[in-house]
């Protein structure tokens, strides 16, 4: 039987036409501890086959698991104030020049004098307390300091720690009617007195209010 430069034997098969074709078979070799010896074509090519299939279901496997967005890969999660963080239930949030906004959170006024000096916060040095009341239900709202005011002001409600973004979720609906929650907390600022915008969101809405802390504020503010 002919053989090929490296010796391996040339098998000679029929087609249906009756023609002779000559084929010559590939060999494959694997090396190692565990395995030595040949696998012939069809092997190979088999081979070949399932290492790209393997190597497609990992490659969707790790997409599905990251995404393939790496900004949203890194997103942020934004913390959400507990329920159970409300000292209290009221029916008249907006009192004492308190403003509502989007008829769901009342903030304070737009003055609010008496910041005062704290420590053991860091670079923040001044505080100004100031709860805010969520009416109850399904609703949330999501509060922020614009990027361009967080070296210089920060927010707190409830039990959360010192942030720049927080959500208030409705907490479900209350046997009483009308009833809205309260949350103690405030300001931390840099200076002894600053104006601060805040944002909320909620539901596709959004709307920006101002806070004197400290000072009176020449910007109008916005409420809804």
């Amino acid at each position: 039987m002919p053989r090929t430069e490296k010796g391996a034997p040339v098998r000679r098969s029929r087609g249906m036409a009756g023609s002779n074709v000559h084929m010559v078979t590939e060999v494959f070799s694997f090396s190692g501890d565990h395995h030595s010896g040949w696998i012939r074509g069809p092997c190979r090519c088999a081979l070949h086959r399932l290492y790209v299939i393997s190597g497609l279901i990992l490659l969707a496997a790790l997409v599905t698991c990251c995404g393939s967005d790496p900004a949203g890969a890194t997103r942020p999660t934004i913390p959400v104030v507990p329920c159970t963080d409300s000292i209290g239930v009221t029916q008249h949030p907006a009192i004492s020049g308190y403003r509502l906004v989007f008829g769901r959170i009342s903030v304070p006024p737009d003055y609010n004098p008496q910041v005062v000096p704290v420590s053991g916060h860091g670079e923040w040095k001044y505080w100004r307390k100031a709860g805010v009341a969520v009416q109850r239900g399904s609703i949330t709202v999501t509060v922020r300091v614009p990027p361009g005011w967080r070296s210089r002001a920060a927010i707190t409600w409830g039990g959360l720690s010192i942030v720049s973004t927080l959500r208030f979720s409705g907490c479900g609906l209350s046997t009483s009617a009308g009833a809205w929650n309260a949350y103690a907390g405030g300001f931390y600022l840099r200076a002894s007195r600053a104006c601060v915008p805040l944002t909320f969101s909620s539901r596709g809405r959004e709307n920006t209010l101002w806070f004197g802390l400290g000072k009176h504020c020449s910007v109008t503010p916005q409420s809804d």
